[in-house]
């Protein structure tokens, strides 16, 4: 491992004036506004030029293309364009790979740039809820590494809480069960997890692991559309699914008779990728894609419900 990052290293060194990484980051920040596309390509250029493979995972690109665009439109575009240069045509990287991630789906910011074609060569890979069988072994090394031992009764009781087993969710009740379990001297139960849910997990203690999925809204849609939005993820909160045909005439009152149906769908459809809503197909209704989302969204942003 030394010597292949050695070997970029070198690379780096060979072609870049500064050597220092210090005033190598400052000469970046620098030129990066007139001359990306140029720093790119040396970038690059020294990656092909070693004889391994290269695999470049990309966290937060949807964030990063928003802010981009937020700035200058044209040149988000022009740099997703650039981005799929590299990874398809005559001259296209042979070496490199892409995983791409986001906490949001990027389709609709692609859309609304009118780049969709910029991404067409990937593979979505959508990252959902563990099974059944791997959540229950989840839930008992995350017991076990604290030295607890739990039953499956213990487990069953923590997955009907959570819902979806979304290991994110997994372990902030584990988390929570555990600290309590510590501090205060109790035992791990069925009847504790039950506790700490209502009182740890959608209480205070924890609010700092949720706010964003409110937040957030805000920043990914115009404030029309955060207003509609929050008005339908309340009504889904408010009942186990509901139809699309109800949520639609809700997305009208709302949207005060301006939106269509096409619009309403490509709405909800980014709801979907973003982990907010759940749609089944078959009896055409929706519902929250997370039960802890839901209890969340019932006890603190009901609240709301007279602003919005």
């Amino acid at each position: 491992m030394g010597e292949f990052f050695g070997k970029v290293w070198k690379g780096l060194r060979d072609s870049i004036d500064e050597v220092a990484l210090a005033e190598f980051k400052i000469k970046l920040k620098e030129d990066i506004s007139d001359r990306w596309r140029e720093k790119g390509k040396e970038l690059f250029k020294i990656v092909e030029g070693i004889d391994q493979k290269f695999l470049f995972v990309v966290d937060e690109f949807p964030l990063m293309v928003k802010k981009m665009a937020d700035k200058d439109r044209e040149l988000a575009v022009n740099f997703l364009e650039w981005f799929r240069a590299l990874r398809q045509g005559p001259n296209s990287l042979k070496n490199s790979r892409f995983i791409i991630g986001g906490s949001i789906g990027i389709e609709r910011l692609i859309n609304k740039l009118g780049a969709a074609y910029t991404i067409n060569g990937f593979e979505q890979i959508k990252v959902g809820p563990f099974s059944k069988d791997i959540a229950n072994d989840f839930i008992i090394e995350l017991f076990r590494a604290e030295a607890h031992q739990v039953d499956p009764l213990m487990v069953d009781r923590i997955l009907k809480l959570i819902g979806p087993p979304v290991p994110y969710y997994i372990q902030i009740l584990v988390s929570e069960m555990v600290k309590e379990a510590r501090l205060e001297n109790v035992k791990i139960s069925p009847e504790q997890a039950v506790r700490v849910y209502k009182k740890r997990v959608l209480g205070v203690e924890c609010k700092t692991y949720f706010d964003d999925y409110y937040q957030r809204l805000s920043r990914y849609y115009t404030p029309q559309e955060e207003r509609i939005v929050k008005a339908l993820l309340k009504e889904l909160a408010k009942v186990d699914s509901i139809s699309s045909r109800a949520l639609f005439n809700l997305y009208m009152e709302v949207s005060n008779q301006k939106g269509s149906y096409e619009d309403f769908v490509l709405l909800m459809n980014d709801l979907v990728r973003d982990f907010y809503a759940e749609f089944d197909p078959e009896n055409q209704i929706y519902s929250f894609a997370s039960r802890v989302l839901r209890d969340w969204w019932l006890i603190h942003y009901r609240l709301f419900d007279e602003g919005v």
